[in-house]
């Protein structure tokens, strides 16, 4: 009994952990010098807006190989520096959440204080996630119209995804499976409603920073996805304070024509992190 009472526990503080894997990414890579021999020692540096005044550092190990990991999704900019070398800087790297950005790094032989910058966009593809996955990055989340029910609302116009009624979009279907077969997560955590196995139609649709979903392929750990799996991350905040306010308005001529009471509906300005 002991023995049974000690597995149980010890499944459930497991269970209870944090899914990281599914809330933050990686970026990798192998630094070189201009003859593509491997740099041990090599700093690399992150930083990000949504990391203010802080940084995320990695030594590279005697393969010149780095991984900065746990990174919150955003745009990255990695600094390379080894005495002897000259740095190397680069920008607008996108990182998902659990996505991985690999970049190998070449230094050629100079002044620390010389630099080469390189600027663009990371790869779409992610050689080492299995499956087939779309994500909407926090500008796209800002963009995309919304009929503001569920946060469902973001994978139901994706390619391969419908919404589960013709007229709302607080449930979606991927790929054929109904709404009740797809696994949802938010920030690494189970989302689906225990009663029906579907998503909850609630959720703060203002306070997304990314969603991805994945139509096919989900790794084995989402046990339930028959369908697919939708996985939302909240804003975590920065040191910018923003709100934001909405106002619903009825004409009361057009209430009285058609002999109906006058409604009137207005929310108080709301606090949204950014």
């Amino acid at each position: 009994m002991k023995l049974r009472t000690a597995v149980f526990l010890i499944v459930g503080l497991v269970l209870a952990c944090p899914s990281y894997a599914q809330t933050t990414g990686r970026i990798l890579g192998v630094v070189r010098d201009e003859s593509r021999a491997v740099l041990p020692g090599a700093t690399v540096t992150a930083t990000s807006p949504v990391m203010p005044g802080r940084a995320v550092t990695a030594t590279t190990n005697g393969q010149g190989e780095y991984q900065l990991l746990n990174l919150p999704p955003g745009v990255y900019k990695i600094t390379v520096e080894l005495s002897g070398f000259s740095s190397y800087k680069e920008e607008d790297l996108r990182v998902t959440a659990g996505g991985t950005v690999e970049r190998n790094v070449g230094l050629a032989v100079g002044a620390l204080t010389e630099s080469i910058t390189v600027s663009g966009e990371s790869p779409i593809v992610d050689t080492r996630r299995a499956g087939i996955t779309q994500v909407q990055t926090v500008e796209q989340v800002e963009a995309v119209p919304l009929e503001r029910r569920a946060q469902t609302d973001y994978a139901s116009r994706l390619p391969g995804a419908t919404a589960s009624s013709y007229n709302a979009t607080n449930g979606v279907n991927i790929m054929g499976s109904s709404n009740s077969e797809v696994a949802m997560t938010q920030d690494g955590a189970p989302y689906n409603n225990a009663l029906t196995g579907g998503g909850y139609a609630i959720g703060d649709v203002d306070n997304v920073q990314e969603v991805s979903v994945t139509m096919l392929g989900a790794s084995a750990e989402y046990a339930q996805a028959q369908g697919g799996v939708m996985n939302v991350i909240t804003k975590s905040g920065t040191n910018q304070f923003r709100g934001d306010a909405r106002y619903y308005w009825l004409d009361k001529g057009s209430v009285r024509d058609a002999g109906l009471p006058a409604v009137h509906e207005q929310s108080k300005p709301r606090q949204r992190l950014q």
